[in-house]
């Protein structure tokens, strides 16, 4: 079994209060994003993400990847959405 496959399972099976406890405590800067392309939708975010960030969760939770991280406007040759499309493939 394809081992993204697994872990997606294996969180899908923790209970969503299990899941919050880990992303509101622990230190790491967790992202979670469904692959629904070419949205790719921010579902859900650690704490420690959201404060490294700037970011308040209202603002991300449901939003695009890309909209939330847009490609930079100076950098004609800023090719970020390309490179995650092929990223999720």
């Amino acid at each position: 079994m394809d081992q993204t496959i697994k872990i997606a399972q294996e969180l899908s099976e923790l209970a969503s209060s299990d899941l919050q406890a880990i992303f509101d405590n622990g230190p790491a800067l967790y992202v979670i994003i469904i692959p629904d392309a070419p949205y790719f939708t921010i579902k859900a975010v650690s704490e420690a993400f959201l404060k490294a960030m700037h970011f308040k969760k209202r603002k991300v939770l449901g939003k695009s990847l890309f909209n939330v991280f847009p490609n930079n406007p100076s950098d004609a040759s800023a090719k970020n959405r390309n490179t995650i499309k092929v990223a999720f493939r």
